[in-house]
């Protein structure tokens, strides 16, 4: 039986933003849950990764049971993948982390005002903007991603963040001592999170956990930017349909 696919999005996006993946991947159970603070959700007091994955673990335990899924995480997503992979590794068959935000820190990045700020703002607006900024995105990215700034929490980008609860790259280390394989999927140094220096971060972290670890496959898709999986699907999708493949 074909492990179940869970994707987490990214800070300010919303369950809804996975498109193509969902489109793509048909002969197994799909978990698309829209993180707290988003879709209409209610804020924690403190925006940590720490209740965002206690809260995804609870979906999972939910509606998984006792199943092993594939975590999949979108920037802040690959943060929460990381926390359920730590605290609940019984529930996670393997990670793949999509430029995961490495460097986030306890202060919510400056453009999560303007973000929220654009709650009230006509989804053709953001649309159109989307065009502008992002002209290689496939055009079915673009209305969910617009729509789910209607859904942020008016608060979100005022209440606390606790982003840095981890060491994330050396965490990688620990999932794969447990056993459970990782994928990085990178995109240009210049126009992503997660550069060459994170990434030997990681591989270091691995090589430390010893020979019996699960393996960090790394990826590079060249030219693509933060939402590398909007930025080049159809090699996104190969990358996660081998993910998938040995699942």
């Amino acid at each position: 039986m074909s492990a179940p696919l869970v994707l987490l999005h990214g800070l300010s996006d919303s369950g809804d933003c996975w498109p193509g993946v969902v489109a793509h991947v048909r002969d197994r159970q799909v978990l698309t849950p829209t993180a707290l603070g988003h879709g209409g959700r209610p804020l924690p007091d403190v925006f940590a990764i720490s209740a965002l994955g206690a809260d995804v673990v609870a979906t999972l335990r939910s509606e998984l049971g006792t199943e092993r899924a594939v975590v999949v995480g979108h920037s802040m997503g690959g943060l929460i993948a990381q926390e359920v992979a730590l605290v609940a590794p019984d529930l996670v068959a393997s990670v793949v982390l999509v430029d995961p935000a490495w460097t986030a820190g306890d202060v919510p990045p400056e453009w999560l005002a303007d973000a929220v700020a654009a709650r009230h703002t006509p989804v053709e607006e953001l649309v159109a903007q989307s065009r502008r900024d992002d002209p290689t995105w496939p055009e079915d990215e673009r209305a969910p991603w617009a729509a789910s700034r209607a859904g942020l929490h008016p608060q979100l980008a005022a209440v606390p963040h606790r982003w840095a609860e981890r060491d994330w790259p050396a965490s990688v280390g620990e999932i794969t001592a447990s056993g459970i394989p990782v994928t990085l999927v990178t995109g240009a140094p210049d126009r992503t999170i997660v550069g060459p220096s994170l990434v030997a971060r990681a591989l270091a972290a691995v090589a430390e956990a010893g020979p019996d670890a699960a393996r960090l496959t790394i990826v590079n898709l060249p030219g693509t930017g933060h939402s590398v999986h909007r930025d080049a699907r159809s090699a996104f999708l190969r990358t996660l349909d081998t993910v998938l493949a040995s699942s």
